[in-house]
């Protein structure tokens, strides 16, 4: 190689190592004395080039040990629309439509988690406001969009975006018992058990139990267990729900494959009534047998005396029992009309997850059903046929124990009692 070119070469190599982080360490620094002398022994004429690479060592040492400032405290991101949103009460058809929740259900869940997510200020700036958190997390869970598109929508950066729906997310997971109760004393038993009735001519009915899918990405242990009959990696969503649509129990977690009996007694729910720890009203007698509150679910479930299900298909029906099947069927779907608004509403639920760990997966499926109890409580429905997802295809496996003969005495005198009512 000419000397000309060869002094190019090392040149262009310094200019480059400068650009690089690692230029300040020790190393960096030997390596550019060293080429500093070698330049002074090849090209000694050429005092242009000294003073260059000088300067560059003299940059380099003031660099050392310093820290790297911060180029800037946050990116502007100017987005308006929230804020133009938030003062203008003639914008408020607007909110529902954005953030699945009327203005009024918006700010009365600011008020109740108020302590929970409000930030304090410092010298530095001023936080993210409330209003904007709890919105940035309503419009990742109704939306599915991704953290970054999120924080695009309300001018914040992706990692800021990401904090808030996990910190709005925790809040809801916190106080979902506030939100999320299963009827222990007997008047509120009785009171439940009265609406089942009147809407369906069921006496004793509590809750409609069943379970749906959350697609999810493929854990990185165990995935196998996962990978459900329809051929994606899911967890198990179980819920009991009332007349209303409210989700009395949850339990969330359940990998995919598990068949809903087995999530059912994995739930811990189901030892309860057993034990007598649940389900406390009274009995009533009808057509001679004393019949305890009830959850009614699909063929999947067992068959217990506080627990109903359909007449198995597997035998041959009377027209009477068909009957009975329909109509059981009728008011058990309660349980899908709650797991559809709850996917409508929280599009999020609707395909896959973006998180990664199990934890944060059950973390936005837990706070998506304390915001669809919340706006039911609350008086704010949710209709919206043209996204809502479909219930997913019953499990038709019918639960492989003989019936007990108190679960068919129950389910029997039920019968009796619908056909003597004319209901049937």
């Amino acid at each position: 190689m000419r000397p000309r070119g060869r002094k190019i070469a090392i040149i262009s190599a310094v200019v480059f190592l400068l650009n690089l982080q690692t230029i300040v360490n020790e190393i960096t620094l030997r390596n550019l004395m060293f080429l500093r002398e070698r330049l002074i022994e090849d090209f000694s004429q050429e005092s242009e080039n000294l003073l260059f690479l000088t300067c560059l060592l003299m940059r380099t040492r003031r660099r050392q040990g310093r820290p790297t400032r911060r180029r800037a405290w946050a990116w502007p991101r100017p987005q308006n629309w929230f804020d133009a949103l938030l003062a203008s009460r003639q914008l408020d058809i607007l909110w529902k439509p954005n953030f699945r929740m009327e203005r009024e259900t918006f700010e009365e869940l600011s008020r109740i988690f108020r302590g929970d997510l409000m930030k304090q200020e410092t010298r530095m700036r001023k936080p993210v406001s409330l209003e904007k958190r709890i919105t940035v997390g309503l419009w990742r869970l109704s939306t599915d969009n991704s953290y970054r598109s999120c924080g695009l929508q309300f001018g914040l950066g992706k990692s800021t975006a990401k904090v808030i729906c996990q910190e709005f997310e925790e809040a809801l997971c916190r106080k979902k018992d506030l939100f999320i109760r299963f009827p222990y004393t007997a008047d509120e038993v009785q009171a439940v058990m009265n609406d089942f009735e009147e809407e369906h001519h069921f006496p004793q009915i509590v809750g409609a139990v069943d379970g749906c899918l959350i697609e999810i990405n493929a854990p990185p242990e165990n995935k196998e267990d996962y990978f459900n009959r329809k051929q994606y990696y899911s967890i198990n969503l179980h819920g009991i729900v009332n007349p209303q649509l409210h989700f009395q129990h949850i339990a969330v977690g359940f990998p995919g494959s598990i068949h809903d009996s087995r999530v059912l007694r994995l739930s811990g729910i189901f030892n309860l009534p057993e034990n007598e720890e649940i389900l406390p009203a009274h009995t009533r007698k009808v057509n001679r047998v004393q019949l305890r509150p009830m959850l009614v679910g699909d063929s999947a479930y067992p068959l217990e005396n506080w627990l109903l299900k359909p007449f198995s298909n597997r035998s041959h029906l009377s027209h009477q029992k068909k009957r009975f099947n329909a109509k059981l069927s009728a008011m058990r779907s309660v349980v899908e009309r709650a797991f559809g608004m709850l996917k409508g509403r929280w599009r999020a639920l609707l395909k896959k997850l973006i998180e990664q760990d199990h934890t944060s997966v059950q973390r936005t499926v837990t706070a998506a059903r304390v915001l669809h109890n919340f706006c039911l409580l609350h008086g704010d429905t949710f209709d919206d046929d043209e996204n809502r997802s479909p219930p997913d295809d019953p499990d038709n496996d019918d639960d492989d124990d003989d019936d007990p003969i108190d679960g068919a005495s129950t389910r029997q005198a039920l019968l009796d009692f619908l056909v003597t009512q004319g209901f049937l």
